[in-house]
């Protein structure tokens, strides 16, 4: 697998969840998708409002959208340190983002979008480690 493609494959995977994030945010959290605005700004038993964690979905969605259009645009590096710290640091952000994800799955989520996630993540921390530390010794 070369770099480029690698990057292609983790870009478009990253900007599918960001704009997954834009469109269905209100449905990552609550599944309240379908109320109004003055039902979502209620507070709960804490004293927030559903609104403040609609709104961190969609800045979150806003992030990782951002960050898939950069990964993009660095598909064509050719400089193999620049590609071994690119590498570097999308593995330790997909293992922290696969982490995450497989804890809120056991403690909280139970549910099949939730093992969606781990896999994705396993998947891209997978992806990454593997060119970052067996494809450059082999090439």
């Amino acid at each position: 697998m070369k770099f480029s493609l690698l990057i292609k494959v983790i870009a478009a995977v990253t900007i599918i969840f960001g704009i997954y994030l834009l469109h269905y945010g209100a449905f990552c959290l609550w599944q309240y998708q379908d109320l109004l605005i003055p039902e979502v700004v209620e507070k709960d038993a804490h004293g927030m409002s559903r609104l403040v964690g609609y709104t961190f979905i969609l800045l979150l969605g806003v992030v990782v959208l951002g960050l898939g259009s950069v990964l993009f645009m660095l598909r064509n590096l050719a400089d193999a340190a620049v590609q071994k710290s690119v590498s570097s640091g999308l593995l330790i952000a997909y293992a922290l983002a696969f982490l995450m994800s497989l804890y809120l799955q056991v403690v909280y989520w139970e549910s099949g979008w939730g093992r969606l996630y781990v896999a994705v993540f396993l998947l891209l921390a997978l992806a990454s480690g593997y060119f970052r530390f067996i494809r450059q010794r082999v090439s």
